[in-house]
């Protein structure tokens, strides 16, 4: 059922084809399916498996599927997130928690009456990325953060085109950073730059909701 010999992509035609009887008996009868041994050759309890419903299927992990390249997910523009993705919404209750959080960072906790002011959002992923810098030294390969400041200005000149240049998102100058950054250094560069993080809730957050 994947794409490729020891790869751990799989398509959505290859899924599409465990729906039918033959397809699923296919792949139940496949040395994979006995040894019940997941995309990360964990082996999984036998006693927690269930055989697939005939009425009723669920696919509960369809980050690694593509419709016909291998590692769609690393483009930047691929089927699944124009035609699935972009019209995923987050829950009230993710909306409200996240609100939560950001009237703590702009000091508005116990304001409920006051909105939340315009922010650009940045997501700097670091720690794991750093395993796919090989032979170059991570401070080569990642992004620094004079990159992102760039950034940030081309976001807020495009949304002066884009709103004009008289109404409030014109100007927004509140950013926002979330990172699995550790380095402490790194994070008094992104306070000297005026921007605003989540370093200080991270634990609290990752004990309430957990890390992913």
């Amino acid at each position: 059922m994947l794409t490729n010999d020891g790869d751990f992509t799989a398509s959505l035609s290859a899924l599409a084809k465990m729906l039918l009887p033959e397809g699923r008996n296919q792949f139940l009868s496949s040395p994979e399916a006995r040894a019940g041994v997941t995309y990360d050759d964990i082996p999984e309890d036998k006693g927690t498996q269930l055989s697939p419903d005939d009425q009723l299927a669920c696919f509960d992990n369809l980050y690694w599927v593509g419709v016909a390249d291998r590692f769609e997910w690393e483009k930047h523009k691929h089927p699944v997130w124009e035609l699935v993705g972009t019209n995923l919404h987050f829950t009230q209750k993710v909306e409200d928690i996240a609100s939560q959080y950001l009237r703590r960072i702009f000091g508005l906790d116990g304001h409920n009456e006051t909105e939340i002011p315009p922010y650009i959002s940045i997501h700097v992923r670091h720690n794991d990325f750093r395993n796919q810098c090989y032979e170059v030294k991570p401070e080569d390969c990642i992004a620094p953060l004079s990159a992102y400041v760039r950034r940030v200005k081309q976001v807020q000149d495009e949304l002066a085109i884009l709103h004009g240049p008289d109404s409030p998102l014109a100007k927004v100058q509140n950013v926002v950073v979330t990172s699995d950054e550790r380095d402490p250094e790194w994070w008094a560069e992104v306070r000297k730059l005026g921007w605003l993080g989540t370093k200080e809730l991270d634990e609290e957050i990752g004990t309430k909701y957990g890390r992913w």
